[in-house]
């Protein structure tokens, strides 16, 4: 009977919202990042040029399951199965540490509205991007760590606690902070005979998830670290107002009831250590690594809202606990956060199916705004691009090879002419630096892959769009704009996509 109320628990929140994000997800086109993931997994490698390889390795799974069906082709409901699957398993592995912790089974959907409230994170988890496997590891370890810490381990915690950083390491560079976490826990509230045995767990764990991502940057001249260092942490140019901007960001994404209720229950009750961990100290200490690096990172360089979530999910957590075993007030603040929270996940959702970001620019200027302002606009006009060569270029269309020179591009390109059955299509970025030197194919149609453009040996065909708009510019090379796609969302432009067609020039 208790296993079967706690199953219940975490099952049909997880269920519905496995079904809610599928349903998003096999609706809409893919991002530009999504279809970058896409091409990755046609050639799994240990590493690639941003990201460790979690998210092609699963895609690739994927794929090959089902590959095996004869009339397989690649949509996007199939690529973001993975996503639906990974944040239907982060709320399970979330409300199972509820109840441990001793959340009534009653107020498993109460529980469910202030964790999805978090809407940075779970508006946009029908989209795969490495950050759902990173929040899985990250609340995998989470939840077995928390069991070590409370004194009942067992082997098979231990276990959990290194998968969970192994799949962490896979996903981001940033997994090793949950480590940190880990290593802090345990070294607190773990007792001398058990202690060193589960820090060794927790870095081997690590170990294991970040020893592929290593091998392929020894092969690469370190450039995927070296560009998570330099290029994205590293310019040291401090803006206070970029810094405000962020943390307006951060509010509106996480909830402002988040925010204040959870930091003050952080400083309030966090800092108390005793002999066995309270809710809020364990939590503090999963909090504050990542807090640590991404809530002070914005003041010197450029940042993602994203990157700041790994500290904003204990935080989630914790809430959801105090107003869960709470009194009435503090349980008006989870209903007011699950409230707003919600309300802005169905928000941006709907603006996905309908272009809100234009409508609100429109009736704020008077004017119709520039597609690239709205975001949602990239979901769409890339599944049109088979149907418009075909009609430019008939039987040419896909006998040239076709060529990006942003990964955004390519990966758009690559992705929706295999799904609208364009197999024989050929796709690829030029120039490409070393990070992303063994990512495409090569169809030798240039002298060399890149960095600096090459020079033209074949003709091919070259695609840019309205966010990515610069021209071909290979040397010796002659090029001709052959037509431009475009696409409305109601009255409203959504994406313009230009091709050209580039032959070398002949020397005499």
């Amino acid at each position: 009977m208790i296993h079967s109320v706690g199953f219940r628990f975490w099952f049909y929140p997880s269920l519905i919202l496995f079904v809610l994000l599928l349903v998003q997800g096999a609706t809409v086109g893919l991002t530009d990042d999504e279809a970058y993931y896409w091409v990755l997994a046609q050639k799994p490698a240990l590493g690639y040029a941003f990201h460790p390889p979690a998210v092609a390795w699963l895609l690739a799974f994927v794929e090959r399951i089902f590959s095996s069906f004869n009339f397989f082709t690649p949509t996007a409901g199939l690529v973001r199965l993975p996503a639906a699957f990974l944040a239907a398993g982060i709320l399970g592995l979330a409300l199972t540490w509820l109840k441990d912790t001793g959340v009534d089974s009653k107020d498993n959907f109460f529980c469910m509205a202030i964790l999805v409230s978090f809407a940075g994170l779970f508006a946009l988890s029908w989209m795969i991007v490495p950050d759902l496997p990173l929040f899985f590891g990250i609340t995998l370890g989470f939840k077995y760590c928390w069991k070590v810490c409370s004194g009942s381990e067992s082997g098979f915690d231990r276990a959990m606690i290194a998968l969970g950083m192994t799949i962490a390491a896979l996903s981001k560079y940033s997994g090793i902070l949950a480590a940190g976490s880990a290593v802090l826990s345990i070294l607190i509230w773990t007792k001398n005979s058990n202690r060193w045995r589960c820090i060794f767990w927790v870095l081997a764990g690590t170990a294991v998830g970040f020893l592929p991502a290593l091998i392929w940057n020894f092969n690469h001249d370190w450039s995927s670290l070296l560009y998570q260092i330099r290029e994205r942490h590293g310019d040291m140019d401090i803006s206070f107002a970029r810094y405000a901007r962020f943390w307006l960001v951060e509010i509106l994404l996480a909830g402002p009831v988040l925010m204040a209720a959870g930091i003050i229950l952080l400083l309030k009750k966090g800092i108390r250590f005793g002999k066995e961990p309270s809710i809020y100290s364990y939590c503090l200490i999963w909090f504050l690594p990542a807090a640590a690096v991404f809530c002070f990172q914005p003041l010197f360089a450029d940042f993602k809202p994203h990157w700041a979530f790994a500290a904003w999910w204990p935080l989630t957590m914790m809430l959801t606990w105090a107003c869960a075993i709470g009194g009435k007030m503090i349980r008006l603040i989870g209903s007011i956060q699950a409230g707003y929270g919600i309300a802005l996940v169905l928000l941006i959702i709907s603006s996905t199916h309908f272009p809100l970001g234009s409508l609100a620019v429109e009736y704020v200027s008077g004017s119709v705004s520039d597609p690239k302002i709205d975001v949602t606009n990239d979901l769409y006009g890339w599944q049109d691009l088979k149907s418009f060569l075909e009609h430019k270029l008939g039987k040419e269309a896909f006998a040239l090879p076709l060529v990006g020179s942003r990964y955004q591009t390519a990966s758009q390109a690559a992705f929706n002419l295999r799904a609208a059955g364009a197999k024989g299509a050929q796709v690829t970025l030029l120039p490409r630096d070393i990070k992303a030197r063994d990512e495409w194919p090569d169809f030798e149609v240039t002298d060399s892959t890149g960095p600096e453009w090459p020079r033209l040996a074949k003709p091919v065909l070259f695609v840019a769009d309205n966010r990515y708009s610069s021209g071909p510019q290979f040397l010796s090379s002659k090029c001709e704009k052959i037509g431009r796609l475009e696409k409305q969302r109601w009255r409203y432009l959504a994406k313009w996509i230009d091709i050209w067609r580039c032959e070398p020039l002949r020397v005499n």
